[in-house]
């Protein structure tokens, strides 16, 4: 019999002991997912504080990428300006590099232009110079007659001659001009034979032309006749006449304008023959 109570008390104990260990392990395994509740939920607010950081960074770095990209727009729109600024400064820099040079083209063609100009000055210089020297003597031989009287007394006897004395009387008043060839611009003296030959009265063909090589156009003469025309050393192209009374003087144009002369006034070179037949 008490055999019997001390089975039955041990069969008591183990069930209680399985019973406290059940309780044990339904308490373990209750508490197993408010432990897991707790981590899930930490681990839920450390990924939300993580989040929450990672978007303040990111609303950061967009507000300051926002804010360089204002500044780009900016500083690119200055930069579109300043382009524009300097696409149209190239533009005018260019058009005034055409336009400098094309005034350096013109300036230089200038300057050859002045510089022909300055030399034919010079020679024109040179020429007046050696001429007005020579019409330092002009003075001591110059004709003590009236030669405008000479021109009725040739006349009558030599219509033709008298008509070239007078058609110099009418060019009295031209100037001297080197190279000249009107009586409004002035001749020099080959240019005032030369005009007086071929004006009106034909004697010679093309006298623009022929005005500085009379001495190969004109037949040559030992002897001047009354209205020859004379060549000088000096380069004089004078008529030969003579005033009637066997006074013989040369008449053209000098520096100082027409003048009537004493025919050894400077040295001859030759006589050129004028044919006053052929005079119309």
């Amino acid at each position: 019999m008490e055999m019997q109570e001390e089975q039955w008390g041990s069969l008591v104990r183990q069930a209680e002991q399985t019973e406290r260990k059940a309780r044990q392990r339904a308490v373990v395994f209750s508490l197993i997912p408010v432990i897991l509740a707790g981590l899930l939920l930490w681990f839920t607010g450390h990924q939300i504080q993580q989040a929450s950081r990672q978007l303040a960074e990111i609303q950061a770095t967009t507000q300051a990428m926002q804010a360089q990209r204002d500044e780009v727009k900016t500083q690119l729109a200055q930069t579109q300006t300043d382009l524009t600024t300097t696409r149209k400064t190239l533009g005018n820099t260019q058009q005034t590099l055409t336009d400098t040079q094309a005034r350096l083209t013109t300036a230089e063609q200038d300057v050859k232009r002045l510089q022909t100009q300055l030399d034919d000055l010079n020679k024109s210089l040179d020429e007046v110079s050696k001429q007005l020297r020579l019409a330092t003597d002009f003075s001591k031989y110059q004709f003590p007659g009236d030669w405008v009287d000479a021109i009725k007394l040739i006349e009558s006897y030599y219509p033709r001659q008298g008509k070239i004395l007078f058609d110099i009387y009418d060019l009295r008043e031209a100037h001297w001009k080197l190279h000249g060839f009107s009586p409004e611009e002035g001749f020099d003296s080959p240019s005032f034979a030369a005009y007086v030959l071929g004006n009106k009265n034909h004697l010679i063909k093309d006298p623009a032309s022929n005005r500085y090589q009379l001495q190969d156009v004109l037949p040559r003469r030992s002897q001047p006749e009354l209205g020859d025309v004379v060549f000088y050393q000096t380069g004089y192209t004078m008529f030969y006449f003579d005033n009637g009374r066997g006074n013989p003087f040369v008449i053209g144009m000098t520096p100082l304008g027409v003048l009537a002369l004493k025919p050894d006034f400077a040295t001859v070179i030759s006589y050129g023959a004028i044919d006053y037949q052929s005079m119309r």
